[in-house]
């Protein structure tokens, strides 16, 4: 888990409610991540088909250390991990020696954006990172692969490669509204509940973009 600005002011911003800051710094919403089968799935095919035998990696948020561990059954020979938050990246680490991965990974403290090149010393492989959130480059997802270029070889490989965003709105009851988010939000709730929104909108998903990784873009369809 990385938060998508290494400014910490802009981050904070981001995230204006204390409740919610507390469980984005805790370990609560990451085993939600993790707990998401579908992703994971994903996540598995993706590093399997892609990682070979001794390959480099760089694992941006590695949070617990689930994708490094994957990275790792796939057969690389190192993965450079980094996490920002100390709490999680100390339970990476502890996960990291019950499984004898610990001389395969490499952990690193910070946000990768401010990771001095000289911390990583050998050109990787691949570029590995989970920073999608719940809406597909609210983690910064976009920033933190363009960064992670400095790390990589030529035509190193990211995971992802790309990413499509799709949208369905609902219509919620005021009382739904309040339990659900915790801070006060009254133009949230009047938006979700008063407008009256399921005759403006088609009732099957909509692709808002697509992101790749290669170029950085952001596709909007």
């Amino acid at each position: 888990m990385q938060a998508g600005s290494p400014n910490k002011n802009n981050s904070d911003n981001l995230v204006s409610c204390p409740n919610i800051k507390r469980k984005l710094a805790g370990l609560g919403v990451h085993r939600l991540m993790v707990g998401d089968k579908i992703k994971i799935e994903k996540f598995t095919q993706a590093i399997a088909g892609q990682i070979r035998k001794d390959d480099i990696v760089l694992d941006i948020g590695t949070g617990s250390g689930v994708m490094a561990f994957l990275a790792c059954e796939a057969g690389a020979g190192k993965v450079y991990a980094v996490e920002e938050h100390e709490e999680i990246l100390a339970t990476a680490r502890r996960e990291a020696k019950r499984r004898g991965l610990q001389d395969s990974i490499v952990f690193l403290s910070g946000n990768s954006k401010f990771l001095p090149t000289e911390n990583i010393p050998e050109k990787v492989d691949v570029v590995l990172s989970e920073t999608i959130g719940v809406f597909g480059i609210d983690e910064g997802l976009l920033s933190n692969l363009g960064d992670a270029k400095r790390f990589a070889k030529a035509g190193g490989a990211f995971i992802p490669r790309s990413l499509s965003c799709f949208l369905i709105p609902f219509q919620l009851p005021e009382a739904a509204v309040s339990k659900i988010f915790t801070c006060p939000a009254p133009v949230l709730s009047g938006r979700l509940s008063g407008g009256g929104l399921g005759p403006l909108f088609p009732s099957h998903p909509r692709k808002l973009f697509t992101v790749n990784s290669s170029s950085r873009d952001i596709k909007r369809i």
